[in-house]
């Protein structure tokens, strides 16, 4: 559980990082102040998370990430990839295009299109702008709830919606349900624009597949403790049938993925 205590610091740090730079009444987050949350954001990580720093480990991560960055249209911001030294099965983005992959999840990964899957579907939240507009949701939801906004974002977008209730459900108050909600509509959304960026970067989506497989097996809560409202992310069956359909429209399944 060290890995959830380190989020929770940085969920709480963050809380009063928005609230300075986003009070209630300001207009909808520009890029240059999501650009401004996001150094305020990797300074927390930097401190709260050991970051590999193996050549090696480093430029094959960002090597494949700048990949699917290289067949995405003009983005406002630089793309950044790290390696997260923990042995939980995650991967997160934060404002602004700095995208963290724990290395157990690396780890556990035996084809290239596996960590290409992982690293589109982080890219795409960063580039439809997802967290950023959770930001802005919470304004009209309330301060209160951004830990738990933050804290789902962190944790459910690794693919771990159970986990990330976990965290969440505590502290959630009658209006927070409603802001989880959205990230529904997100996370398949992101799946959408990750498999398209996978496919034109050359990559197939069988590796995406086969991850949430993995991730599935490595669920620390069950459903049935944790509700299904609550949950920040379509179920991983649900999301492995998209996948799967989208696969049999658009490209031969490779069989040696699996």
């Amino acid at each position: 559980m060290k890995f959830y205590r380190h989020l929770f610091a940085i969920c709480t740090i963050l809380i009063f990082i928005t609230a300075i730079l986003f009070p209630p009444g300001a207009e909808g987050i520009s890029v240059k102040e999501e650009e401004e949350l996001s150094r305020e954001f990797l300074k927390v990580v930097l401190n709260q998370f050991q970051i590999i720093k193996d050549p090696i480990i480093v430029d094959y991560v960002n090597d494949v990430g700048q990949k699917i960055v290289s067949v995405l249209p003009p983005q406002p911001f630089t793309y950044r990839f790290y390696v997260i030294k923990e042995d939980s099965y995650n991967a997160f983005a934060s404002p602004a295009g700095h995208i963290f992959v724990n290395s157990g999840l690396i780890e556990a990964m035996e084809h290239e299109e596996e960590l290409a899957g992982v690293i589109a579907h982080e890219i795409a939240h960063v580039s439809l702008r997802h967290i950023s507009k959770k930001i802005e949701r919470s304004k009209k939801i309330g301060m209160a709830t951004l830990a738990g906004i933050v804290a789902g974002v962190l944790l459910g977008s690794g693919g771990a919606a159970e986990a990330a209730n976990a965290v969440t459900v505590g502290t959630l108050a009658a209006g927070q349900s409603i802001a989880l909600a959205y990230s529904r509509d997100d996370e398949s959304e992101a799946d959408q624009v990750g498999l398209e960026h996978l496919n034109r970067a050359g990559y197939s989506a069988q590796g995406l597949l086969t991850v949430l497989n993995k991730m599935r097996s490595r669920q620390w809560f069950g459903s049935k403790q944790i509700p299904t409202y609550l949950q920040t992310h379509p179920a991983s069956e649900a999301r492995m049938v998209y996948i799967d359909m989208w696969l049999a429209k658009h490209e031969k399944v490779n069989a040696n993925i699996n």
